[in-house]
């Protein structure tokens, strides 16, 4: 998992104009609402790429290096981005009712899902 810090943030008179990141690899664009105490993942991806940006709300993730097993745990809130890498498994819980835009690498497909289950621990 890898934080994305905005590329440029501005603020004057009309308000805010935040850069979210700069990536040449998104293939859907998604919208997600979770209400408070869902719990959205455990799951990893071989080839996908993923960029959350929370929109409102807290979110408690968890990431799991498939390989090693070493565990991360954050807590990210309105403004945050961060990026999960293929084979790192990952779930996000929502702490309060939650808003996240989703922009990932690969379009899902039914019939080949590059999403394959992995229990991510509390």
């Amino acid at each position: 998992m890898d934080i994305v810090p905005p590329y440029v943030s501005r603020t004057d008179a009309r308000g805010l104009f935040r850069g979210i990141a700069r990536v040449d690899w998104g293939r859907e664009l998604n919208y997600v609402e979770s209400a408070a105490g869902a719990s959205r993942g455990h799951h990893y991806h071989k080839t996908s790429l993923e960029l959350f940006f929370i929109l409102d709300g807290e979110v408690a993730a968890t990431f799991v290096d498939v390989a090693s097993g070493a565990t991360d745990r954050r807590r990210f809130v309105k403004g945050d981005a961060f990026v999960v890498r293929p084979f790192e498994a990952h779930r996000l819980d929502a702490v309060t009712d939650a808003r996240w835009i989703q922009l990932i690498s690969s379009e899902y497909d039914d019939a080949a899902p590059d999403m394959y289950p992995f229990h991510v621990p509390d």
